[in-house]
């Protein structure tokens, strides 16, 4: 695909990449993932992250290292509920609270806690035949979930359906939306995309903090299922007259002038910003200033090494006319001129071979195919490329490389990018 039409697909990217889960899973050194943190009995397999074993008196979670960047939302998840006994527990919570990382009795997470929890309730605590079952929960800290009662006070009015997510075939998918401060939930348990409704409620009695994380948290009792997460994603519904400005540049943020020593030029983030999504606003704006700064570089190299090379081809063949009128010209004279003429052509080839798999299209014209004339010797000095076009040349070639190598982890993940929608487009096909 050419760059041209690459970077546009890159730029699209949505901001909040980070706070997708998707296999397969690769744990750091300190068993967290790149942007999610990992705590309790979680363990991340190739193809999904078990949250708990099926074995009483678990509890592990999941966090995003970042708060969501999104005013309204949509997430989808995959989920697998597996147990060996007719009964389960005690089941598992999408988060999305102020606070992470909280331990406690909420299925894993604290009790206090303010924000908002869809909870997948396994285990009927209160004898009303009503699990498994999905349900919301919001809370300003003061509220807390009532086993006993499974939700009590906590739980949204009408926000509850019965679903028997336990031991399915393929995994689970739930779609959760928080729009205009209402919240809506559909399920499909036969993993083909066609959602059922659950429920929907408006913004009464939704306690939603300003600035939030997503996590999963899940819990075992004397009873116990395995909690197992295939992937998550985030899609931002904000209405477009409701985004924030992208970052201004400012002279922090601009780029300062190369120095004669040819060090590339680096950007600081804007200070000062504040709010859900402005760190990731002010990445997209670097990224995007970076891969045009790389770009118009990289013209401005190939336009001077076409310019150079044809200056070149000019002088030598000038040279030849002018030995041909005072009647020096011998077969000597044109092994010389080739043999110069060649040595440009290797320097382009191997220019070339620097050059990132898709690159912009404005390199030289080819060569012409016609054959070239006898010459004399190509200068007075001991023939060759002339030392001043051959140090022009030179530098070019040089200033190539390493916009070439600046440019590998945006041309590696363009690649990324590429078979990822390609994948996507079969899977759309088969489906």
């Amino acid at each position: 695909m050419p760059t041209s039409r690459l970077l546009p697909l890159l730029l699209a990217l949505p901001l909040a990449a980070s706070l997708s889960l998707r296999s397969p899973f690769k744990q750091l050194s300190d068993g967290s993932l790149e942007d999610w943190s990992v705590a309790g009995s979680t363990v991340a397999t190739e193809s999904y992250l078990r949250l708990t074993p099926a074995e009483a008196g678990h509890e592990g979670s999941i966090w995003s290292k970042s708060a969501m960047p999104y005013n309204e939302w949509e997430i989808e998840i995959q989920f697998k509920v597996t147990g060996a006994r007719y009964l389960g527990g005690d089941g598992f919570v999408l988060w999305l609270t102020e606070e992470r990382e909280k331990f406690g009795a909420t299925f894993g997470n604290q009790e206090d806690f303010k924000g908002i929890g869809i909870v997948f309730d396994t285990y009927d605590n209160d004898g009303r035949r009503d699990n498994p079952s999905i349900m919301a929960v919001s809370s300003d800290g003061s509220l807390r979930f009532d086993h006993d009662t499974d939700g009590g006070s906590s739980r949204l009015v009408n926000a509850m359906c019965k679903v028997n997510f336990r031991n399915p075939r393929t995994p689970v998918q739930v779609r959760v939306r928080y729009q205009s401060g209402g919240l809506t939930v559909a399920f499909d348990t036969r993993g083909q995309k066609s959602y059922q409704d659950c429920f929907s409620v408006n913004a009464e009695g939704i306690h939603m903090p300003s600035k939030y994380y997503v996590g999963m948290t899940a819990h075992t009792g004397q009873v116990a299922d395995n909690h197992d997460i295939y992937s998550l994603s985030v899609t931002d519904l904000t209405p477009e007259d409701q985004r924030p400005p992208p970052a201004a540049p400012t002279e922090a943020s601009s780029p300062t002038p190369k120095s004669d020593a040819g060090d590339d030029t680096t950007h600081t983030p804007q200070s000062g910003a504040e709010g859900p999504g402005a760190d990731e606003e002010e990445e997209e704006h670097r990224w995007k200033s970076d891969d045009d700064r790389h770009l118009v570089r990289y013209q401005e190299a190939v336009t001077k090494w076409s310019a150079a090379s044809h200056k070149e081809r000019q002088r030598l063949h000038s040279e030849r006319e002018r030995l041909h009128r005072e009647g020096r010209h011998h077969d000597s004279d044109v092994e010389e001129e080739e043999d110069a003429d060649d040595t440009s052509e290797d320097l382009m080839a191997h220019d070339h071979d620097d050059e990132p798999d898709d690159p912009i299209p404005s390199s030289p014209a080819p060569r012409s195919n016609k054959q070239r004339p006898a010459s004399a010797k190509a200068s007075t000095s001991g023939g060759g490329i002339d030392p001043e076009v051959a140090g022009t040349l030179a530098k070019i070639q040089e200033e190539v490389k390493a916009i070439a190598h600046e440019m590998r982890g945006t041309i590696t993940l363009a690649h990324a990018v590429t078979s990822q929608a390609q994948q996507g487009n079969g899977g759309t096909a088969a489906g």
